[in-house]
């Protein structure tokens, strides 16, 4: 082993930490390729751009050298217009204690670059760093206080399952006139509209957990009657016209349709092609003229069987995986339709805040971070016709495309990310130290995930740790808050308490850059209480218990070590 030297991902590749190997902290993931250096000392930049105007075919897999996530040959949709005109490169340097702020934050205001905020703060500023609530249990009595008393701004209701993107409810996740109730009170079920009106009055917004661009089954662009404005992955003609009920389907050209759909797993349920407005299953094609689909089954996810005439055109189809994330691809076009509908439904119902599960299908029709960059600007463009609010969103994945807009990234939890208890980054895989290294090589937030739930074993203690770690490494995290285990809790108040001091001082600038390195440091013990004024703090490293060194924090100021 050499310094510099590049390894594969270990693992299998088919679940989210599967990938997450090696402990060691000596291997490092570096996301992104942007610059490389080789053997000889030469640099390479790789400038991100290129001329999507013209039609071309990959062979890609999203996670490669992995015998779970083999290649496929993908025909890319030209884009007019969409090449390197306008497009331009910033080359900077500076210390990391001054990056962000003084030197990328100046870059992007002086190109124009995307700048959404978040209380009128850069979604970059770590001041503006804060985590969420995260429902569970689906009793939602005192979920808006509890939210309130820690200091978050967001109930991320995820224990309302995925939202499934479908234009044919325009963006009325309820019904036209609300009469859904999905969100359970004691005193009466809620729609999402009437509930995030009720968490505005304490300047808290809610949220949903979408599978970004999955059009899953039933959804008014898959199924019953599928979208003409899908993403495939070969197109080929019928070369013998079928009938409603005929299974033997000959195809002109076999090339690459014996490929498993998707990038990820393969999932074989998910592998079929388009013919007008039907879709059939699919697995395999002969190897010998004449050439022929086999495993085929007719009326796909609901759609109609019908007759089809030679020369049809069959489109085999890009989609996405299994696990409650089936759908299939938008083209980009379409892809720009969606982006815009979870706009329309943040305006009608309520809504500040995404979290995007399934955020790597943005990759899936081939343009890579240009597609990603494209449906945020898509959304974000459409919000501010509307006159809301920049959305607030996190997701599972970063990248060049997503970073000028996304202000978490929020990737799986537990123990994966962040134990509490043995105080390591991921004590069940590497996951939670790769995430935090490569969040932090890139400026960016990592999340130490979906954690710590309040419940009767809950103490102080631990959430004093977890906030010194938060603001020391500059994280935010999703906190599990189901009413009634937090109700079981016999220090719920003594946390929230804990918890509010800490993220109003991280809000007011309280820690400078040497006390974040402190605070970093998981052997180190921490208590923070209200200063004498509105805009101090008293930060305590304890040792057996006891105060061993203190700090006064003011807000925007630098402490004083006593």
């Amino acid at each position: 082993m050499h310094e510099g030297q590049i390894f594969t991902l270990g693992g299998n590749g088919i679940s989210d930490v599967a990938f997450y190997a090696h402990k060691e902290p000596y291997y490092r993931i570096m996301y992104g390729n942007s610059a490389l250096v080789d053997e000889n000392g030469r640099i390479s930049i790789n400038y991100h751009s290129r001329d999507r105007t013209f039609e071309r075919e990959v062979y890609y897999s999203l996670i490669p050298n992995m015998a779970a996530n083999t290649p496929n040959h993908l025909e890319v949709q030209p884009l007019p217009g969409v090449d390197y005109i306008g497009s331009s490169i910033a080359l900077w340097g500076s210390p990391d204690s001054t990056a962000l702020m003084d030197v990328i934050q100046d870059i992007v205001l002086q190109e124009g670059l995307p700048f959404p905020t978040i209380n009128g703060k850069w979604v970059k500023d770590p001041t503006a760093f804060v985590p969420d609530a995260f429902t569970s249990g689906n009793l939602n009595d005192s979920i808006i206080s509890y939210t309130s008393r820690l200091g978050f701004t967001t109930i991320s209701l995820y224990d309302q399952g995925f939202l499934k993107p479908d234009r044919g409810d325009e963006g009325y996740l309820d019904g036209k006139n609300f009469e859904h109730k999905p969100i359970k009170l004691t005193s009466g079920n809620k729609s999402h509209k009437e509930f995030s009106e009720m968490a505005a009055k304490y300047g808290i917004s809610i949220g949903r957990t979408p599978i970004t661009n999955s059009l899953a089954p039933g959804t008014k662009d898959a199924s019953p009657l599928p979208s003409d404005s899908l993403c495939y992955q070969q197109k080929r003609l019928l070369s013998k016209s079928i009938s409603p009920t005929d299974t033997v389907i000959i195809v002109d050209n076999p090339a690459h349709l014996e490929e498993i759909a998707s990038w990820e797993g393969h999932a074989k349920n998910l592998n079929m092609i388009k013919i007008g407005k039907e879709l059939i299953y699919y697995l395999g094609v002969s190897e010998e003229e004449p050439y022929r689909l086999l495993n085929v089954k007719r009326e796909y996810w609901e759609t109609t069987a019908t007759s089809h005439p030679s020369n049809d055109t069959i489109y085999k189809l890009q989609v996405t995986l299994n696990y409650g994330y089936d759908g299939l691809i938008p083209n980009m076009q379409l892809q720009d339709k969606i982006a815009e509908y979870y706009a329309d439904v943040c305006l009608i119902n309520g809504l500040g805040y995404y979290d995007f599960d399934g955020q790597e299908f943005l990759f899936n029709n081939g343009h890579g971070y240009y597609s990603a960059k494209r449906f945020f600007r898509k959304m974000f463009e459409r919000a501010a016709t509307l006159g809301i609010p920049p959305i607030r969103f996190t997701g599972a994945t970063l990248s060049e495309g997503s970073w000028h807009y996304q202000s978490i990234w929020n990737v799986g939890g537990g123990k994966n990310l962040y134990d509490v208890d043995t105080r390591e980054w991921g004590s069940t895989t590497s996951q939670g130290k790769d995430l935090r290294d490569v969040t932090y090589a890139n400026f960016f937030p990592v999340g130490m995930g979906v954690n710590f739930p309040i419940n009767a074993q809950s103490t102080v203690e631990h959430y004093e740790h977890i906030q010194a770690i938060s603001v020391g490494v500059g994280t935010t995290y999703s906190l599990v808050l189901n009413q009634k285990d937090v109700e079981s809790c016999p220090q719920k108040e003594a946390i929230f308490k804990a918890v509010r001091t800490w993220e109003d001082a991280r809000a007011s600038n309280a820690f400078p850059r040497s006390v974040k390195k402190l605070l970093a440091d998981p052997e180190r013990n921490w208590t923070l209480q209200e200063g004498e004024n509105e805009d101090s703090w008293v930060l305590h490293e304890l040792k057996d218990g006891k105060t061993y060194k203190a700090f006064v924090l003011h807000s925007g100021e630098s402490p004083q070590a006593h």
